[in-house]
C-alpha cells in the first residue's frame, strides 16, 4: 500500500511542473550559448556584462528569464509540498485518506519522501543548468579540472558529513512545515494563518536553542557539521512525532 501511496503522491504533480524545470534548461543552454559568443568576441573583453547593443540586450533578457524560471520551480516546489500535504489529510481529500487502510506512519513517509524527491530533483536540475551555463563558456577540460580540485581538497569522511547533513536538513525542514501545518488545522478559524504563526514560532524558537550552543562550538567545519546533524536528528524526531500525535488523537478535517 505505501508504494501506492507513492504512486498517488508522484501522478498529483501536473505536467506544468516538469515543463517548467525542462524550461530551466532550454534556457541554460541559451543562455550559455549567447554568453560564450560574446565572451569569444575580443572586441568585448572589457564589456562582458553591459547590456550596449542587441547581444548584450539578449544576453540580459535570457538572464532575468532564468532568473523567474528558477524562483517560480522552487515556489512550486514549496506549493507542492504544502498543498500535498495540507488537502490530502487535512482538507476535503482527507475524508478519503484517512479510510485508506494505511497507517498515520505511512501517510507522512510517503508524502515526506516524495518531498524530498521534489527537492532533490529541483536541485539536480538547478546544478545541470549552471554547468549548461558554464560549459560553452569554459570548455569541459577547464570544468574538469576545477571539478577534480575541489574532490581533492575534500576529504571522504566530509564528503560523507556533508551528504548526511543535505539530508537532514531537508528532512527537517520538510517535517517542520507539516508540523505548522499539523498544529494549524486544530484551530476551527484561520487554519492557514495559525499554521503560519506555528512555522515561525518553531522556527524561532530552533533558532534561539542554536544560538545559545554554536557558540560553544570549535571553529572546524567538521564540529559545526556533526552539531547540526545531531541537531537535525532530535529535530525530525520531535517533529515527526508530534505529527504522528495530531494525526492520531487530534485530526480535525476541514
Amino acid at each position: 500500500m505505501f508504494t501506492k501511496l507513492l504512486k498517488y503522491e508522484f501522478k498529483s504533480v501536473g505536467k506544468w511542473y516538469f515543463a517548467m524545470n525542462i524550461a530551466v534548461l532550454a534556457v541554460s543552454v541559451l543562455f550559455g550559448l549567447t554568453a560564450a559568443k560574446k565572451f569569444a568576441n575580443p572586441e568585448s573583453d572589457a564589456v562582458y556584462f553591459t547590456v550596449s547593443g542587441t547581444n548584450g540586450l539578449f544576453i540580459a533578457f535570457l538572464f532575468l528569464a532564468l532568473g523567474i524560471l528558477i524562483s517560480v520551480t522552487w515556489i512550486a516546489t514549496l506549493f507542492i509540498i504544502i498543498n500535498r500535504f495540507s488537502k490530502n489529510i487535512f482538507g476535503r481529500e482527507g475524508y478519503l485518506t484517512l479510510t485508506l487502510p494505511v497507517s498515520a506512519h505511512q501517510l507522512i513517509l510517503s508524502k515526506l519522501l516524495m518531498s524530498f524527491i521534489w527537492i532533490v530533483f529541483n536541485s539536480f536540475v538547478l546544478v545541470i543548468g549552471v554547468f549548461l551555463i558554464i560549459l560553452p563558456i569554459t570548455g569541459p577540460k577547464e570544468i574538469l579540472s576545477n571539478l577534480i580540485l575541489i574532490v581533492q581538497q575534500i576529504t571522504l569522511s566530509e564528503w560523507l558529513l556533508y551528504l548526511l547533513w543535505l539530508i537532514l536538513a531537508i528532512l527537517s525542514s520538510t517535517l517542520m512545515i507539516y508540523l505548522a501545518i499539523a498544529i494549524g488545522q486544530l484551530f476551527l478559524d484561520k487554519r492557514k494563518l495559525m499554521g503560519f504563526l506555528a512555522y515561525f514560532l518553531i522556527f524561532i524558537i530552533v533558532e534561539l536553542i542554536n544560538q545559545s550552543f554554536i557558540e560553544t562550538i570549535s571553529a572546524s567545519s567538521s564540529a559545526f557539521l556533526t552539531y547540526y546533524i545531531v541537531c537535525y536528528l532530535i529535530q525530525i524526531i520531535i517533529y515527526y512525532w508530534g505529527i504522528c500525535y495530531i494525526l492520531q488523537k487530534k485530526i480535525n478535517i476541514q
